[in-house]
């Protein structure tokens, strides 16, 4: 996976949980170019010892490039989290029969995961099968795999993250997100209606690298 922290940090979350099962497997990390050091630093905070590969992938724009298909066959599965990364390393796997299990995060599948659908063993979704056209039987509603390091909050740990946040703890706190790269969209609507927002609530906006100084 790659592209975002919305592509990786499931990848941490399920192998995480793989190493717990079967501390002795043997797991790899695929990437894109643009991620990669990031995709380091966040197995390396997770205490994931797994080496971490750089894919030359584009948007759909080059894939032909399979020096490492000798390197795949050697894999009894592969876990693929959607995105474009992903889609030489889906072709590859279909190509030499290895098995390969796709997740799809989004409401709506991305061209990545509707391609590589057609030969996934399991296609597991973040949102309910209703919502997908994917196969009867092959496709079943996971959920979005997390660490954990992500857990309920009580009201005591709410107000205590308020106040280290700079916010009034006696008011409710409104997170507004489009992932790590932020949505124009959502940020250029949050800014519209924030007057009428900070009557009611303290607000984060989480805008993205791109939209940061804009905003």
């Amino acid at each position: 996976g790659g592209g975002s922290g919305g592509h990786v940090t499931p990848v941490i979350a399920v192998a995480k949980e793989i190493v717990r099962i079967h501390p002795r497997a043997k797991l790899i990390f695929w990437t894109d170019k643009k991620y990669f050091e990031k995709s380091k630093e966040l197995i390396a905070q997770n205490g994931l010892k797994m080496p971490v590969k750089r894919l030359s992938s584009g948007k759909l724009r080059r894939y032909t490039n399979f020096r490492f298909m000798d390197y795949v066959r050697h894999f009894d599965v592969i876990f693929l989290k959607g995105g474009y990364v992903c889609l030489p390393v889906g072709i590859v796997a279909g190509f030499l029969k290895i098995p390969y299990v796709i997740h799809d995060s989004d409401a709506a599948p991305g061209l990545t995961n509707r391609v590589l659908a057609k030969k996934a063993k399991v296609i597991a979704t973040g949102m309910p099968l209703e919502f997908y056209k994917y196969p009867e039987g092959r496709a079943v509603r996971t959920g979005i795999p997390i660490t954990e390091s992500f857990r309920p909050v009580n009201k005591v740990g709410q107000r205590r993250a308020k106040q280290e946040l700079g916010f009034d703890a006696s008011k409710p706190l409104l997170v507004v997100t489009g992932g790590s790269l932020g949505a124009l969209h959502i940020n250029e609507a949050i800014a519209k209606i924030l007057p009428e927002l900070l009557k009611e609530c303290s607000v984060v906006l989480i805008t993205g690298h791109e939209s940061y100084d804009s905003m």
